[in-house]
């Protein structure tokens, strides 16, 4: 290669490295791998939804739950995976001085203690057992919430499958989704924090320093590429993620932080900033032809982490809203205790969905709702089980 080429090919280099996230596809050496070994089916009641979009696991010696917001019935339903039975079902009651209304999160820590969410906002939280029982109350109050943003006293809390509210050393840790024009430039920026803690001592909510990432900032985005999730370790870690995002930030417990490459293989960063509304209006188009990294979950009994992507496909005419997303077909990287890639596997298309997965002893469960599954039905949800398997070395 003379010298003329090789100018170009660093210049070339350099050009595509500034119009991605810092992070690079890099080979990776397979040595775990999932497997479909096993299912689970659960009937739904004419108050159920299929749409299983929130979701928690629990376990303990005797018990093996799933726990699924109802917002039907502004409540919860929670099965028992042995039986494949529905073990308990309850609602909130929307008004009154018990109401929870617009039932939108929960902290399950034990059948004996649930933590419960409005709709946006903590300023009244429930604490109920596994039957709706309350058991007592949190009221927070407006005047102690004073942070440096102006949504207050409307927070945005959420708190679903991928953005999990935690209670860790008397805290919880939530997560807010922005409520301004994710097109304009001026927005993304290092001044909104998007992750949160209250302290249940003081009843103080502090900002923690989660951002945008810095390739993304002082440019618009599809709204799509900017949605952030978390998930939390055995050792208290805490990783973060943007569904655009092909890299993750760690934040340990000593509190360093680090990036790490945790990309779909293949899958091409070609994800563009947008400059005005009428750009934005392609929303749909840009979903359907990019990668987008749905959830991050973490495996505590093998001790690794699934992080859900889907794959591009093309865009059709079809393809009005973004519920079209569902049509994509699914792949789930998994990554070691060190956040290095070690395994990944394409999904049967027209099968699966990526909301209602979660862990389990067993293993990865993935509900098969795709609109496109030959059993689908709306009066049954069936999950396929997936193992983790370690690969023989050579």
């Amino acid at each position: 290669m003379n010298m003329k080429n090789v100018y170009l090919f660093l210049i070339t280099f350099f050009c595509i490295c500034a119009c991605s996230s810092g992070s690079s596809e890099i080979n990776f050496e397979e040595t775990k791998r999932l497997i479909k070994k096993d299912s689970v089916s659960l009937a739904l009641d004419a108050k159920t939804s299929f749409e299983f979009q929130n979701v928690r696991y629990y376990s303990n010696d005797t018990l093996e739950w799933l726990i699924v917001l109802n917002q039907n019935i502004n409540g919860l339903n929670i099965y028992d995976l042995t039986s494949e039975k529905l073990a308990s079902q309850f609602s909130m009651p929307e008004t009154g001085p018990k109401a929870i209304p617009s039932l939108n999160g929960m902290t399950f820590l034990s059948p004996d203690s649930i933590f419960l969410y409005s709709t946006m906002t903590l300023s009244s939280i429930k604490i109920v057992d596994y039957k709706g029982n309350l058991l007592s109350g949190i009221k927070v109050p407006v005047p102690e919430i004073e942070l440096d943003f102006d949504q207050i006293p409307v927070i945005n809390h959420q708190s679903n499958t991928y953005s999990p509210t935690v209670k860790l050393n008397n805290k919880l840790y939530f997560t807010r989704w922005p409520l301004f024009d994710f097109s304009r430039p001026d927005n993304i920026n290092d001044d909104y924090p998007l992750e949160l803690s209250l302290d249940l001592n003081s009843l103080t909510i502090e900002t923690l320093p989660v951002y945008f990432p810095k390739w993304m900032q002082n440019k618009g985005w599809n709204m799509m590429y900017l949605i952030n999730g978390k998930t939390v370790n055995s050792n208290g870690d805490f990783i973060y993620y943007f569904r655009g995002d092909d890299s993750i930030q760690v934040h340990y417990s000593n509190g360093s932080r680090k990036t790490y490459y945790a990309g779909l293989s293949g899958a091409k960063f070609n994800k563009e900033p947008v400059s005005s509304n009428a750009q934005a209006a392609r929303m749909v188009e840009e979903a359907m032809t990019t990668t987008i990294y749905w959830g991050l979950i973490y495996d505590p009994y093998r001790n690794v982490y699934y992080r859900i992507a889907d794959r591009p496909v093309k865009f059709k005419p079809e393809h009005r809203t973004l519920l079209a997303t569902y049509d994509k077909p699914i792949s789930i990287i998994i990554l070691d205790p060190e956040f290095q890639k070690v395994g990944e596997i394409d999904l049967t298309p027209n099968t699966y969905l990526f909301y209602g997965i979660f862990v389990g002893k067993k293993g990865l469960y993935i509900p098969r709702l795709n609109s496109k599954y030959e059993d689908f039905s709306e009066d049954r949800i069936t999950y396929s089980i997936y193992e983790l398997q370690t690969l023989k070395e050579n």
